[in-house]
């Protein structure tokens, strides 16, 4: 079995990642609290706005997934 050595930078990004994780979680409840259907946060439409950017970068980039 291959154990991989974290180094303090792996450390650190990965705890940046997990405490951005614990604000989008806690917009979450907070929406479903006030009976919302999307967080003040990140609403549907920017999401769809980071999608499409996404999109037509891996387009450009020749980028598919096996799934599409």
């Amino acid at each position: 079995m291959k154990m991989a050595i974290l180094g303090a930078g792996s450390i650190a990004k990965s705890m940046a990642v997990t405490i951005n994780k614990m604000y989008e979680v806690k917009a979450c409840i907070k929406a479903i609290q006030e009976g919302k259907l999307e967080c003040d946060e990140m609403p549907h439409s920017e999401t769809i706005r980071v999608m499409k950017i996404m999109d037509s970068l891996r387009k450009e980039w020749g980028i598919v997934y096996p799934c599409e």
